[in-house]
């Protein structure tokens, strides 16, 4: 008999999939904050997650902002985290969220799209006191999770929905029990039939499904097998389940399959998404009906098309509503533009904003515009043999893109030319209604600025915003919060009408700006603020625009693999880079695409990948060894020492079984029956300072730069106290604990082993113990 045993020593680090939703607790509805006490939920961590702040110019009374739960995947594991923000500074930042929405009735329509860009137009914008992720819950999945979406509840009173999507065609719809407070599956569902007909002849499909929902939480889609979509209708709210407790929360009804192929002609999709400003629900489809490859893109190059299709849940009625073709091959995501009938759609090369009447196109490398002809290949064998010509002209022209390759959309996209950037595999949050962030897999992190007025050469803008680890999924807390604020539950209506109106829903929302947070597989996690810049004189932005374009030129602002040499040579490039220089200065002095400083809130350690690893006997203590030896100095098995990471984030982790405790000293205690801990928390830790990123990003190139006036002094201090024997007073009716000054230990300790101000600080608070 043969049995196989398989035991999981260790789970999973690396996050591969996040998203903010209000999941054990509905959003506060627009009340005062006794009514916003009365409808918090009941699990325990809900009071830390409710951010109340004075309107300066309110009648109302004190308006409350709850924060949204982040949801991160880890492989088969799921992680319930809450984002716990100090209270310290509310009335100060309620009073400046007043004045700024006052300041921003006064603006126009291009200075509205401005400010939404900017992520914190008024000091209601920096999370006061810091911020950190508190983990409410985990759970162990029976699967690898492909993709997952948030089916939002659509009320104030109403909690949102997960929806997992497995591989082949499994779905699994997760809601939050406030009672048990634990995961409760609501419905499962199988869209896996024959293998012959679902595939439609393919041996095995190498993309997995991708689940979508829409803005307004009224139905569900999910892709799979490149032809086949899924759709869930959402069940409307019951008034009774509002009223409850808990709250209602949102639900699936029955689903069907679709066959995009025999239906509309629709095969090879990559990727889907919802958009906003729709009556009823419309599913954009990013897809290739006639695929290619880049041994063939002379004779075929644009493939992908775009096609909306509208959904009528009613009578089950799908109409395509419009359609957009010759779109680059190479087209891979697509990003609904928040608040508007419109979508970001990445390419390696390009960024295109395509909506049903226009199309507007930025090229972040030369590659992506049509280059020079080569000339013939002509071989003289008297004056070089035929291998060296043809030698020496492959090299030259290696990076040259031939006309006939170059995609359509690039011959009218306006060329950035202080990036030369490769998105490929780049992952990408909403910061604002106007502003997106990618992250790029060298970890360099671009600010994409999106005007829907203006010149058509200034509509899609995009500088360096510092860097990262290699994101491997993003979510914009702060737009996942505005989402769901009273002015979106309202219903505002958006598409062809200004820029001001569009984002009303945003300019009301009270709460932190610009918080988003960075999932990693191959480094940490990070959850993070992006604050703009403040305004520097024209002579600066000339200087930075210089040095960025030097930095482009030379290649050194991508790190590894984002980073195309600019070989690309023809009339049109040159064309492309002197337009660029002319408008960069232009559009730096009216604050078009401000630049943004980053500020680390919290982190989530990840061990992975594991590149090398080796085991070390370290189960001796120098503090053990020196106490006389025998059979107490063992400490443990082996330490396991393991190469983790890659490029900036590689690191060496030291890693053993279990705790190996330190004894300082034992004492008889009589009557104790068992200990507890106790959560205490002092006004020291509302100013807790805060890490931020310096000039070491991936890519930054100095644009990661703290603030001049943010006071925090750097990197946090820490005190370590050494396992030193105490002093035990027998005749003392307590137990008393002398350290001496030498054991206190710091992190910003000199060369001379000298204590810095903070470090003494905290020797003579924890020096002594009774």
């Amino acid at each position: 008999m043969t049995t196989c045993l398989y035991k999981e020593c260790f789970p999973a680090t690396g996050v591969t999939l996040c998203e903010a939703a209000y999941f054990t607790y509905p959003p506060a509805p627009p009340a005062t904050t006794t009514s916003a006490g009365a409808a918090a939920p009941s699990t325990g961590t809900n009071a830390s997650m409710v951010r109340r702040s004075s309107g300066g110019g309110s009648s109302s009374g004190a308006s409350v902002v709850q924060q949204p739960n982040l949801i991160v995947v880890r492989t088969n594991r799921l992680e319930v985290y809450s984002l716990r923000s100090s209270a310290a500074g509310g009335a100060g930042a309620g009073a400046g969220a007043g004045a700024g929405a006052a300041s921003t009735g006064a603006t126009s329509a291009a200075g509205a799209a401005t400010a939404v860009g900017s992520g914190a137009g008024s000091p209601s914008g920096v999370v006061c006191g810091g911020a950190r992720l508190e983990l409410v819950s985990s759970y162990h999945l029976h699967g690898v999770v492909e993709s997952m979406a948030v089916l939002s509840g659509g009320q104030p009173g109403r909690r949102d929905a997960l929806l997992l999507a497995f591989r082949e065609g499994k779905l699994s719809v997760l809601e939050w029990d406030p009672r048990a407070h634990t995961l409760r599956t609501s419905s499962m569902h199988y869209f896996e039939a024959d293998p012959a007909t679902q595939r439609e002849g393919r041996a095995a499909v190498p993309l997995g499904p991708r689940v979508v929902t829409d803005p307004a939480g009224r139905c569900a889609a999910m892709a799979l097998c490149f032809s086949q979509l899924a759709l869930l209708p959402a069940l409307e709210a019951d008034p009774l389940d509002l009223n409850s407790n808990g709250g209602g929360v949102a639900t699936v009804g029955n689903s069907y399959l679709l066959n995009l192929n025999k239906m509309m002609g629709i095969r090879e999709v990559r990727d889907c998404v919802f958009l906003h400003g729709y009556t009823e629900p419309v599913l954009l489809l990013l897809h290739e009906p006639d695929p290619t490859w880049v041994g063939r893109l002379r004779e075929r190059k644009d493939t992908c098309c775009l096609t909306a299709v509208s959904i009528s849940l009613r009578l089950k009625r799908h109409t395509i509503l419009w359609k957009m073709a010759s779109l680059p091959y190479d087209c891979y995501k697509l990003l609904a533009v928040p608040y508007r009938p419109a979508v970001l759609v990445l390419s390696p090369n390009l960024l295109m904003l395509c909506s049903q009447t226009s199309q507007h196109a930025a090229a972040l490398n030369s590659n992506a515009l049509p280059g020079e002809v080569p000339p013939p290949l002509v071989f003289d064998p008297v004056r070089e043999p035929p291998a060296t010509t043809a030698a020496r002209l492959a090299a030259e022209y290696a990076l040259n893109v031939h006309p006939d390759c170059a995609p359509a959309a690039g011959r009218n996209a306006t060329l950035i030319a202080d990036l030369e950037v490769v998105a490929g595999g780049a992952e990408a949050a909403w910061l604002s209604p106007t502003t997106a962030i990618l992250g790029l897999q060298s970890g360099a992190l671009l600010a994409v600025h999106l005007q829907f007025e203006g010149p058509a050469d200034q509509r899609i803008t995009a500088v360096r915003t510092g860097g990262g680890p290699v994101a491997s999924a993003m979510v914009g807390i702060t737009m996942a919060a505005a989402m769901r604020s009273p002015a979106a539950a309202a219903g505002v209506t958006v598409g062809a009408g200004s820029a001001a109106a569009a984002v009303q829903p945003y300019m009301s929302y009270k709460g932190p700006k610009g918080v988003i947070f960075l999932g990693s597989w191959s480094g940490d996690s990070v959850l993070m603020q992006l604050r703009p810049r403040k305004p520097v004189g024209e002579e600066s932005c000339v200087d930075n625009s210089s040095k960025d374009l030097k930095r482009g030129r030379n290649g050194g602002g991508g790190g590894d693999g984002d980073t195309a040499a600019a070989t690309n040579r023809s009339a049109v490039v040159a064309a492309a880079a002197a337009a660029f220089a002319a408008t960069a200065a232009a559009a730096d002095a009216a604050g078009v695409a401000p630049r943004y400083n980053l500020r680390l809130l919290d982190s989530l350690p990840s061990m992975g990948p594991v590149r090398d690893l080796l085991f070390a006997d370290t189960s001796v203590s120098s503090y053990t060894a020196s106490s006389g030896g025998g059979p107490e100095t063992s400490r443990g098995g082996p330490t396991c020492f393991a190469c983790v990471g890659q490029g900036q984030t590689g690191a060496i982790v030291m890693a053993r079984q279990g705790l190996i405790p330190d004894v300082l000293t034992e004492v008889s205690l009589p009557g104790v029956a068992g200990v507890f801990a106790v959560y205490h928390r002092t006004e020291d830790d509302d100013g807790d300072p805060v890490t931020t990123f310096g000039d070491a990003d991936a890519g930054g190139g100095g644009d990661g730069d703290a603030d001049a006036d943010d006071g925090e002094g750097g990197r946090r201090t820490t005190v370590e106290m050494t396992p030193e024997p105490p002093e035990v007073d027998a005749a003392a009716g307590g137990v008393k604990m002398e350290v001496p000054a030498a054991a206190v230990k710091s992190e910003c300790e000199g060369a001379d082993g000298g204590v810095g101000a903070e470090g003494g600080k905290g020797a003579e608070s924890s020096g002594k113990f009774v």
